[in-house]
């Protein structure tokens, strides 16, 4: 690193930059209901497998495969992250304020931006 990124949401697109140097871009989809907040965010935490917590108690473990943060998760505060899709889709999350990567793409992006790394989301 250091890397970067920027979400274009109307794009659906996220575009890595190693300092101001492109480094790779990404199809994504967001969450519509509310859409993810536009801004300038840092890299909080990085998890892999992390459980999730949805409406009306549902527990799903990090490692099971209808898990919709598909074993990749960043957390970028204030309700938003980036993560990947899950391999099954049997589950109430409709990406709330998140944007989600393919499994392979999500691992390429989780292995390169690091605690610390800005995230620029746009419209």
């Amino acid at each position: 690193g250091p890397f970067r990124a920027e979400v274009d949401i109307k794009k659906n697109e996220m575009t890595i930059f190693l300092n101001d140097l492109y480094a790779g871009r990404f199809p994504v989809s967001t969450g519509g209901d509310p859409a993810p907040k536009e801004g300038v965010f840092q890299v909080l935490d990085k998890q892999r497998n992390r459980n999730y917590y949805g409406k009306g108690g549902l527990q799903i473990d990090g490692s099971d495969p209808r898990n919709p943060y598909g074993g990749w998760w960043i957390d970028l505060g204030q309700d938003v992250s980036i993560h990947g899709t899950p391999l099954s889709t049997a589950t109430d999350s409709n990406g709330l304020g998140c944007i989600s990567l393919s499994p392979l793409d999500a691992g390429d992006v989780y292995s390169m931006l690091s605690r610390g790394s800005q995230v620029t989301i746009r419209r």
